[in-house]
């Protein structure tokens, strides 16, 4: 893998699920549209809300989040067609929170190694604090800052949605540092 030259999907995993596709400049796919990167690459993102309705289960919140990860992946390893979709990044659960958001941090990230295992896609976790440094330059970076710096790398992003500009940093940030490395798949 080169350094700017794969496709990633990226994914800020929670019930709001902030996700972003970014494709470098060539990319044979880069032309069915997206929003234009500062350096000429195609930027696809959006906010996925997964919290279940009011007496339902977590069960039907993770069938949901299966099925639409199942989708998502398979349209943009589709959309990247000779320029295959090598990586998907998030968050490395760094520590436990406690409760729901353990529970539902655990179980989307398991759900999303699954799919990439699946799929032949390579998963890589990212600490939080390595990302907000690498961004904003600061390991306890605020979401003000974070929204700054994902506005740095896909200016056409608005700001509206912070679960977007950590997924637009996560992709920027794989894209630049992991080009070259081997990744698991």
């Amino acid at each position: 893998m080169k350094s700017n030259g794969m496709v990633v999907l990226s994914l800020d995993l929670a019930l709001s699920t902030g996700w972003a596709v970014r494709m470098p400049p060539g990319c044979k796919s880069g032309s069915v549209g997206g929003k234009l990167g500062r350096t000429g690459e195609r930027w696809f993102f959006g906010m996925k809300d997964f919290r279940p309705e009011r007496g339902s289960s977590y069960g039907i919140l993770f069938r949901v989040f299966n099925q639409w990860l199942e989708r998502t992946l398979g349209a943009y390893v589709t959309l990247a067609r000779g320029d295959d979709l090598e990586l998907v990044v998030s968050y490395e659960l760094a520590h436990y929170r406690g409760g729901a958001a353990t529970m539902i941090g655990t179980a989307l990230t398991s759900r999303v190694m699954e799919q990439c295992d699946a799929s032949n896609v390579a998963y890589l976790g990212v600490r939080s604090n390595v990302l907000k440094k690498w961004a904003a330059g600061h390991g306890f970076a605020d979401k003000a800052a974070m929204i700054q710096a994902a506005q740095g790398f896909c200016p056409s992003f608005n700001g509206k949605d912070d679960n977007i500009g950590d997924a637009i940093c996560l992709a920027e940030y794989a894209a630049q540092n992991v080009g070259g490395q081997e990744v698991k798949k």
